[in-house]
């Protein structure tokens, strides 16, 4: 790094939050962009208070900037996924999804998104290699409306 970046590590006392940073360092009225497919709902409610605390808005971006200015990114790998015999997993992929469906309607709950490559392979049982030297693959599970019309 040059002496154009100052180095803050995320989480020590000395270290302002972003929401911090950017509501005491933004000109007055500042507009700040966000992708909202990468940012969580009650973390873009903290920056939005933050901002308007210092009169600052917050936008939702349509594209993702950085995909639109990197002209040589490299594709995603589109690699085998194979199902894991049940010998290995102890339980069906259809056991595992109606035990989460049991569970979510036990917590009043209408929706799960699974995020972690990790659970998505273990509740499916499926083994993949887009990763090199981990036996997963790149996805995400969403369960939407409710728990009793999944499928």
């Amino acid at each position: 790094m040059n002496d154009e970046w100052t180095l803050m590590k995320t989480g020590l006392a000395a270290t302002p939050t972003r929401e911090e940073w950017l509501a005491q360092n933004l000109p007055p009225k500042s507009k700040v962009g966000i992708d909202p497919e990468l940012i969580t709902v009650s973390a873009a409610k903290i920056l939005v208070e933050a901002l308007l605390t210092k009169g600052h808005t917050l936008t939702y971006i349509e594209q993702n900037l950085v995909d639109a200015v990197w002209e040589t990114k490299p594709l995603l790998p589109v690699n085998k996924v194979s199902v894991l015999p049940l010998e290995y997993t102890g339980q069906s992929a259809s056991e595992k999804l109606a035990d989460l469906r049991t569970e979510l309607l036990k917590n009043d709950a209408s929706a799960i998104v699974l995020t972690a490559l990790d659970e998505i392979a273990w509740l499916f049982n499926l083994r993949g290699q887009d990763i090199p030297f981990n036996p997963v693959f790149f996805a995400y599970g969403e369960f939407l409306d409710s728990p009793r019309n999944f499928e």
